[in-house]
């Protein structure tokens, strides 16, 4: 049985609320032997985190505020679900338009709200990589209205209504299961399934003047293949063929993140992070799990410091403080680097880099961590870059602002706000669109701080 299931979730502009939660938990079953929708499941949620419903939420899922809070929260919605899908009896296989409800969303408000992922939704399937590798697809990643498209179906219903959307993505299953186009999930029951030469002939069509659409669909013919069998990776990691050990080094990411004989992708991206191409390189750091030892080069210029930096700080804003001190304890982190950004020419303290990519993600935690090994605020409010605290203020992160506040000096406040005027300053709060009780609080904090910029 196939469920597509396809979440709504709170959101805003410029930026989302952390933690997005989920408002509408929509799925529709699938009976792959009759090869139509059977059933449905439609529930809306109150969110914990942030009651209240932006207007942009509001206007992008059509959800009001007087339906979510009519509603019952994530915990009971999901016990509904649960025992939904538990009246469908047998293995039940859940269908998403992409990986983000599963992977991103579904993970981290279990996390928030301190309960176990279901069972459920570990046994899946991206309809975007199937669609991809099916004849409609032809090697693309569609989004949902290319995918109706391109198999003779046009959109019904609302756009980003959770179960409009779900019924959607469920036609287009339906159609490729007529078509008799295979939708099978990992599977991981056949762990001696496939063969060397089978993977080695998808492997063998990499060529150099494949283009980048071809090269996708066959890194993802390998993947279907690899998962029943992972071993069969192992002797393409030293292919000739610097796009073969790209494709490896691809696939062991992916199986390495769905948990996948994980101690043997391990060791295959270890190789693969030293390959002396730096594309099989890259790909190799972006699937390593953190701690990841050795993955910053020692000190040097920023071309070579870049790469290896980037890779990490995308990783490293996704784990714990704690994870993340202990990650930076173990490596030979160097303690400042040359930068090329634009004209600045100069050196960069590593911890200043730190700062200022927590305060990008919109860390608290990571930018106390960057404060306490040393970071200094003032470096980019001289350099220019102060809209940087600006963008705290612009989320309305309150306890953001508080920790930048306590450690940037007083002078440079009025330089931090390009020079606004502090009634020109209230009036740009004014406009942002962040909670009026977080726009009194900001101004409680700032308004101190900028008159005392203006006596210094």
């Amino acid at each position: 049985m196939f469920v597509v299931l396809d979440f709504e979730a709170t959101c805003d502009e410029p930026r989302n609320p952390n933690p997005q939660e989920v408002i509408e938990f929509p799925m529709v079953a699938i009976d792959p032997a009759v090869r139509e929708a059977t059933r449905e499941f439609h529930r809306y949620v109150r969110p914990r985190f942030f009651p209240r419903l932006s207007t942009f939420c509001t206007r992008l899922t059509g959800i009001e505020q007087a339906t979510v809070d009519a509603s019952t929260d994530f915990v009971d919605v999901l016990r509904q679900a649960d025992a939904w899908i538990a009246e469908l009896g047998g293995e039940v296989t859940v269908v998403t338009c992409g990986d983000w409800d599963l992977n991103t969303l579904l993970p981290l408000q279990c996390k928030a709200y301190g309960i176990e992922l279901p069972a459920w939704s570990h046994r899946r399937i991206n309809l975007k990589e199937v669609f991809a590798r099916s004849p409609y697809g032809k090697g693309r990643f569609l989004p949902l209205q290319g995918m109706l498209e391109a198999v003779g179906l046009t959109f019904e219903g609302r756009p980003h209504s959770g179960i409009d959307d779900t019924r959607n993505i469920a036609r287009i299953v339906c159609k490729l299961l007529k078509a008799e186009v295979a939708c099978a999930p990992d599977a991981r029951s056949k762990p001696n399934a496939g063969s060397a030469a089978e993977i080695g002939a998808v492997f063998a069509q990499l060529t150099p003047g494949c283009g980048k659409a071809t090269a996708q669909r066959i890194e993802f013919l390998a993947l279907d293949l690899a998962r029943l069998s992972p071993q069969l990776l192992e002797p393409f990691a030293t292919d000739r063929n610097d796009a073969v050990r790209e494709a490896v080094a691809f696939i062991a990411g992916r199986l390495m993140r769905d948990g996948v004989d994980t101690p043997r992708m391990t060791r295959l991206l270890a190789v693969l992070s030293r390959d002396p191409n730096a594309w099989v390189r890259k790909k190799a750091q972006a699937g390593m799990p953190l701690p990841r030892r050795e993955a910053l080069p020692p000190l040097g210029h920023y071309d070579e410091f870049k790469d290896a930096w980037d890779i990490n700080f995308k990783r490293l804003m996704q784990g714990s403080v704690g994870s993340v001190e202990r990650y930076l304890d173990s490596i030979d982190w160097p303690e400042c680097y040359e930068a090329g950004w634009g004209s600045w020419g100069r050196t960069v303290r590593c911890a200043d880099a730190l700062l200022m990519n927590a305060i990008i993600y919109d860390k608290v935690g990571m930018a106390d961590l960057a404060l306490r090994r040393g970071a200094d605020p003032q470096a980019y409010v001289e350099l220019g870059h102060g809209t940087l605290i600006m963008q705290a203020t612009m989320r309305g992160n309150i306890e953001m602002c508080r920790l930048l506040a306590g450690s940037l000096p007083g002078v440079l406040w009025s330089r931090a706000f390009d020079e606004l005027s502090l009634d020109d300053w209230i009036k740009w709060l004014g406009e942002l669109k962040i909670d009026d009780s977080r726009k009194a609080d900001l101004i409680a904090l700032f308004k101190p701080l900028w008159w005392n910029s203006q006596r210094s």
